[in-house]
């Protein structure tokens, strides 16, 4: 018997509804006929919708098996949310030679992390425990240490935010991953990670300027905590994870990670990084570094769903997201169309603005992206980075991201002019 599923996972009998709905008109025998067509009709349209789908996937596994052949990364995951909620998780190559890459495989999320950390601050925002325009020493000011780091005295919440704080990153001192990989069990602190900015200049005076910069993130996650009396981690899995369902995504707060595929790097100007990021099931360093700077683990699909939740106002009060989406100029800070948000790259499109997220992690490069125009999300995972030799130069995860993106654009257009 035909039927559809109910809120509690019974089959809900559409036959039966009409009969006790609508007595007389069931007992009539034409009525009876229009309802077992309308109900094929019904099967018909899903049959139909299964076979676009269908060849959404194989246009998307085309292009995808493409990407990773001509531009050279090992291997590859991919992940799109329709507007409907349908979703579609691709891999291509390998995750080292022998393992095919998988889409549940995981991958280190990078700069992507910056996203929940927002999330988060937008909860407190509208719990009334944060203020964007308070200056950050309201929260840290009592550190021994904090008023050492540039800028201290002048910053705000929105600055950290939008990285218009003027804080240098430390992530470029050599010294930190020198260390990482010398101690790859060394569990950080905030000062640590921050003391090779003790006293430096700032890359430009508070808000009047851009720079993206970590160091601001690591500032976001101490305020959080210090607001919340509970780890960044533990407020992040119990406001953003679990309620949204996001079973694959978590902290990347240690060495041995379920699900981590292999990640290709290599040397740098600065700083010589293994060839293989994961050695006998373990990251090669702590990944803990990271913090709120990143700090998360996901799937392609996984990020594409949070890239939809979150652009969709489903991760914070709903009358918060313009600010989120209000973009600052990359050179002058100073509001514009396009640029940066909070934890937010804002660009122009043919097909209107599109909202989202890259990162890089040794060994892994990642891209979100939500299209409002056609309400879906979708979302790349590499595992090299641009130290590894395997990618062709000149090339981002961004720019292999629209040419998956365009694929979805282009089938969802021909499918809206087919069905006119």
């Amino acid at each position: 018997m035909l039927g559809k599923r109910s809120q509690k996972g019974k089959p809900v009998n559409l036959l039966h509804i009409l009969k006790y709905t609508y007595p007389k008109f069931y007992t009539n025998n034409t009525a009876r006929k229009l309802t077992i067509f309308c109900l094929l009709v019904f099967s018909g349209l899903c049959g139909m919708h299964a076979q676009q789908e269908e060849k959404l996937e194989e246009l998307l596994q085309k292009k995808l098996d493409s990407l990773c052949r001509e531009e050279g990364f090992p291997g590859g995951t991919f992940g799109l949310v329709l507007a409907d909620g349908s979703q579609i998780g691709l891999a291509c190559g390998f995750s080292e030679p022998g393992t095919p890459m998988r889409p549940e495989h995981r991958m280190l999320a990078g700069s992507i992390g910056k996203t929940y950390v927002m999330a988060v601050a937008m909860q407190l925002l509208a719990e009334g425990s944060l203020d964007l325009d308070q200056p950050v020493a309201h929260y840290l000011g009592h550190l021994p240490w904090y008023h050492r780091l540039p800028n201290a005295d002048s910053i705000s919440i929105r600055m950290l935010l939008n990285h218009t704080s003027g804080l240098p990153r430390y992530v470029f001192h050599p010294q930190i991953w020198e260390t990482a990989l010398q101690h790859p069990t060394k569990v950080w602190t905030p000062e640590e990670r921050l003391q090779h900015l003790f006293d430096q200049a700032p890359v430009h005076a508070p808000g009047k300027g851009w720079s993206y910069s970590d160091t601001g993130y690591i500032l976001l996650g101490m305020v959080i905590e210090q607001i919340t009396g509970n780890t960044y981690y533990r407020e992040v899995k119990k406001r953003i994870l679990k309620p949204l369902g996001l079973r694959h995504t978590s902290p990347s707060n240690k060495r041995r990670l379920k699900g981590l595929a292999q990640g290709y790097s290599g040397a740098s100007q600065d700083i010589a990084l293994p060839a293989q990021m994961v050695q006998h099931g373990k990251y090669r360093l702590n990944p803990q570094l990271e913090w709120t700077g990143g700090g998360m683990i996901s799937t392609a699909t996984d990020l594409a769903r949070w890239a939809k939740l979150l652009h969709q106002g489903q991760a914070f009060p709903s009358h918060l997201l313009p600010a989120v989406q209000q973009a600052v100029d990359l050179q002058s800070g100073q509001p514009a169309q396009t640029g940066y948000g909070f934890a937010n790259q804002i660009h122009q499109s043919p097909y209107g603005l599109i909202h989202g997220h890259a990162g890089i992690m040794p060994g892994y490069l990642s891209a979100m992206q939500y299209v409002p125009a056609y309400q879906f999300g979708i979302a790349l995972q590499i595992n090299a980075d641009v130290f590894s030799g395997k990618l062709k130069a000149g090339r981002s995860v961004g720019q292999f991201l629209a040419e998956l993106r365009q694929v979805v654009v282009h089938y969802l257009e021909q499918a809206e002019n087919n069905s006119q």
